[in-house]
């Protein structure tokens, strides 16, 4: 089922995805690190690659949204190399998180193991909605 979503909804998905991310990390839990002990650097940083992975996303879904005829017989944009990326990129980023998680983790408070768990859940997730829409045959 999961495999058979369009790879331009996946791409807006996950760009909306990467704002959110982005803002919860870089405005909400950077001013809240009391709350959730992860230092504010590591998570500006974390929040500057989740609006990378937004500009890409949200690129690939306005790239696939204005369909062009195919110049004599080159396939029609179809998203799914460019899928596989973000989803490999998605997947770095969770193990990533997950390794500052582990390293960190000392200073990390429930709540931020708690929202760290829940991103960690939807990221990979997605990542792998993604892989296997990117792996499904042409439609």
């Amino acid at each position: 089922m999961w495999n058979k979503m369009s790879p331009r909804l996946l791409f807006l998905i996950d760009g909306l995805g990467a704002v959110l991310s982005a803002a919860l990390l870089g405005l909400v839990l950077a001013r809240l690190e009391g709350i959730f002990g992860m230092p504010p650097p590591v998570l500006h940083g974390l929040a500057l690659l989740a609006v990378v992975f937004a500009v890409y996303s949200f690129f690939c879904f306005g790239w696939l949204s204005r369909q062009v005829p195919p110049a004599h017989d080159a396939p029609p944009r179809d998203g799914r190399p460019q899928l596989k990326i973000i989803a490999l990129a998605n997947l770095t980023y969770a193990a990533l998180t997950l390794g500052l998680v582990l390293y960190l983790y000392p200073q990390i408070s429930l709540w931020g193991l708690v929202y760290f768990a829940l991103e960690l859940v939807v990221v990979v997730g997605l990542a792998l909605v993604e892989l296997a829409v990117s792996r499904s045959a042409r439609p």
